[in-house]
């Protein structure tokens, strides 16, 4: 076959161009940010990295899923398909194209949520000033802080389920365990510390808390804890993630030495924090059932490390902080995109 030369130089300007468009993928990345920036130059002021931001493209583009001026430190995709999102501004949730204010203003700051398994529309939010539930999947709210201790255990940081329905709370002052969908809670030690993240290994019976004082482990459920920290090089722990996928893996975050890994429960932990520029690590998410990726989210972007690799890479996400980030999966149907 013999070319011209123009229809040389269109072929090669059309390879070029396409192997620059981003390809969606069969999942979506959403992130939220807490401080506002572009996510790198020449991005469009509607592309603005703030509040809930979203990619299709494996985090090549990015773009803002509205409510742009809030701060969003939470997201929840419920078992009956609505999203929530836990901000500075209360709880918003996604109705149609536009999000709507479904609490009062005793929600701000809200920072988790817990949906109850096997009670769809039964939901948990934590904030820092108490634990409020919705029977109706986020449509309204009814305030249920008189039952955590009057003290510091109202500010919330995280909420975790196990797969017997109990309800594990981080707090300012401990963790606390409810049995019955957080309608009661009794506290379950590390009463002095400032627990900021608790995660659940289910396969080897392992609670996780990452406190300002290192990181604790329980085998009963919280009864009882022993701190296991040694080659932590840090102890101002921000986050902690379970790997459900390994026996005994952990990641926890610090702010201010990055990532550490354990793969034996805690009793040794190395540094795992090569490839990332920014060591304030304020989020850990494993995305098991679509990727296998790890990704952190810190003060300044977006890392993810692929299965295989000992290299975390950047995302084009920019110097944002990063909250919370949540992968799920991208259907495509008749040229009509569905999450």
């Amino acid at each position: 076959m013999i070319f011209t030369l123009p229809s040389f130089l269109l072929i090669l300007l059309s390879f070029l161009f396409s192997s620059h468009q981003p390809v969606e993928t069969d999942f979506v990345i959403e992130v939220g940010i807490i401080r506002n920036t572009l996510l790198k130059p020449g991005t469009k002021p509607e592309h603005l990295a703030f509040g809930l931001s979203r990619s299709t493209d494996d985090g090549k583009t990015w773009t803002s899923q509205g409510w742009p001026f809030a701060q969003v430190r939470a997201v929840l995709h419920t078992s009956n398909g609505n999203l929530l999102l836990g901000c500075d501004h209360g709880i918003l949730k996604k109705q149609d194209s536009s999000w709507v204010l479904t609490s009062d203003w005793r929600l701000k700051n809200t920072t988790c949520f817990a949906e109850i398994p096997g009670a769809p529309g039964l939901i948990l939010a934590g904030t820092a000033q108490g634990l409020w539930v919705s029977m109706d999947d986020g449509d309204s709210w009814s305030d249920r802080t008189s039952k955590l201790p009057q003290d510091d255990s109202r500010y919330i940081n995280a909420l975790v389920v196990d797969p017997t329905g109990a309800v594990f709370a981080a707090t300012e002052n401990g963790c606390l365990v409810s049995f019955d969908s957080g309608f009661s809670w009794s506290r379950v030690g590390l009463t002095t510390k400032r627990v900021r993240g608790l995660a659940l290994h289910e396969g080897s019976s392992l609670l996780a808390a990452a406190t300002r004082s290192g990181v604790f482990f329980s085998v009963d459920n919280g009864a009882s804890w022993s701190k296991r920290s040694e080659g932590l090089l840090s102890t101002k722990m921000t986050c902690i993630l379970a790997d459900t996928t390994r026996d005994a893996t952990f990641y926890a975050g610090t702010t201010d030495m990055g990532i550490f890994r354990t793969t034996d429960g805690g009793t040794t932990w190395t540094s795992g924090s090569f490839g990332i520029s920014n060591y304030f690590i304020r989020s850990l998410y494993i995305d098991h059932s679509l990727t296998g990726r790890i990704y952190a989210g810190t003060d300044g972007g977006l890392f993810v490390l692929k299965p295989g690799h000992d290299k975390w890479e950047t995302s084009d996400l920019g110097s944002c902080a990063i909250s919370f980030i949540d992968v799920h999966p991208f259907i495509h149907t008749n040229n009509m995109n569905h999450e």
